[in-house]
C-alpha cells in the first residue's frame, strides 16, 4: 500500500501548472514631464502539464487591451484607458492630448478618438492615420487615406 501511495505522490508531483503572461507594448508617443504613452496588450493563459509530457491550455480569458502612461524615470505604469470590450485586430499609431482628456488611436484601419471623461468613442475616421493633437487639444492633425467619416 505504501508503494502505491508513493507512486501516486510521484505522479502528482510530476504534474504541474503555470500561468503564462504575455505583454506587448506598441505604438509609443511621447509627452511632457517624462511620460510616454503606449498601447498595451496582455494575454493570460494557464498551462497544465502532466507526467506524460503533454499539456493543455485552460482558463484562457480574452486579451486585455489598454492605453498606458509610463513614467520613464520611475518606470511607474498607469492605465489611462482600458477597453471594456477589447478590440480585436491590429493597433496603429496613437496620440494623447496634452490635457489627457482625449486619446486618438488607430484600430483596424479606423482612427478612433476616445473621450477619457465619458469613456466613449466620440469620433471615427475611416482610413485615418498618424494622429497628432494640437497643444490646445481642441484639434487633431492626421493623415487621411480614404473617404469615410462617421460620428
Amino acid at each position: 500500500m505504501q508503494k502505491i501511495s508513493n507512486i501516486l505522490l510521484s505522479l502528482l508531483l510530476l504534474s504541474c501548472s503555470r500561468t503564462v503572461y504575455q505583454v506587448t507594448y506598441s505604438n509609443v508617443c511621447g509627452s511632457k514631464e517624462n511620460f510616454i504613452y503606449t498601447s498595451k496588450e496582455t494575454d493570460l493563459s494557464c498551462q497544465t502539464f502532466n507526467f506524460l509530457g503533454g499539456y493543455y491550455e485552460g482558463s484562457n480569458p480574452p486579451q486585455r487591451r489598454a492605453i498606458v502612461g509610463i513614467n520613464i524615470q520611475t518606470n511607474f505604469e498607469e492605465e489611462i484607458y482600458l477597453f471594456r470590450e477589447p478590440p480585436q485586430g491590429t493597433w496603429g499609431s496613437l496620440d494623447v492630448s496634452n490635457d489627457l482628456k482625449k486619446i486618438a488611436v488607430v484600430l483596424n484601419d479606423t482612427l478612433c478618438i476616445i473621450s477619457r471623461e465619458s469613456e466613449e468613442i466620440i469620433a471615427k475616421i475611416v482610413e485615418g492615420r498618424n494622429p497628432c493633437f494640437f497643444p490646445s487639444a481642441d484639434s487633431l492633425l492626421y493623415a487621411y487615406l480614404g473617404s469615410g467619416l462617421e460620428f
